[in-house]
């Protein structure tokens, strides 16, 4: 008779150690993705948030709610190795609700510039309004899927981390390439290396990739390259352009 084998369980010392690579690879991106939002928003931050000249009010408020996360997004990741994960969990709750508050925000700032006619760069403002509705899109898919696996904390903390990956265009595209020595298409590059960090360190550090690194990389990734396409179909068009106030 076959007896299936059992996979040797792991030992207390190696869970302390994976948890401790754990701990210093979700802080080191909490640190670089916050540190890669001051300096695509340098601008804004250096007039001192209210202050900052943005072109209406709604767009304070995107900024001030979006800010908000990258406080959460610290803080959340160093309460649990500092021991405060009761402190974790509460601030949780907090955390969801702005990330919802986030998606309203997000939509409606994009409207906005729409209706103001501002575009992204030399994209239209179809494609524009696109691009910053996917973003939320996607945002919204992965942090509902990560609040739903809170109780799994490999899973949890890897969504978190893509639904912040998600919404890191915006920064990434303001990043002083030139000043460099860059040319700006180099954005491209870099937010596709954002992207694969957690991949490489799933194979590092578990020798596979993560299911949840595999298809929330994967949405967030597609999504940002069919936002385009999906500016320019003709359904969008229309769409943008009754969201636009044009009858």
């Amino acid at each position: 008779m076959n007896i299936p084998a059992v996979p040797p369980a792991r030992s207390p010392q190696r869970i302390r150690v994976n948890q401790l690579w754990d701990r210093l690879f979700f802080g080191a991106m909490a640190i670089l993705l916050t540190g890669s939002v001051l300096v695509g928003f340098r601008t804004y931050f250096l007039a001192g948030i209210v202050r900052a000249p943005l072109p209406s009010k709604m767009i304070h408020v995107h900024g001030a709610v979006f800010s908000l996360w990258f406080v959460l997004l610290m803080l959340q990741t160093f309460l649990v190795p500092a021991g405060r994960v009761h402190w974790h969990r509460q601030l949780g709750l907090v955390s969801y609700g702005v990330a919802a508050l986030m998606v309203v925000i997000g939509v409606l700032a994009a409207t906005d510039s729409l209706r103001r006619g501002v575009a992204i760069g030399s994209f239209d403002l179809s494609v524009s309004y696109a691009i910053s509705v996917m973003d939320m899109v996607a945002f919204a898919i992965v942090t509902l899927f990560s609040y739903l696996a809170r109780h799994r904390p490999d899973a949890h903390k890897r969504l978190v981390l893509f639904a912040t990956l998600s919404i890191m265009d915006a920064a990434l595209d303001r990043w002083p390439y030139e000043e460099m020595g860059m040319h700006f298409s180099a954005h491209t590059w870099t937010y596709l290396g954002f992207l694969l960090l957690p991949v490489i360190y799933d194979l590092i550090s578990l020798h596979r990739v993560h299911r949840s690194t595999l298809w929330a990389g994967t949405l967030v990734y597609v999504l940002n390259i069919i936002r385009v396409p999906i500016g320019k179909t003709r359904l969008w068009m229309a769409l943008s352009h009754v969201m636009a106030g044009h009858h």
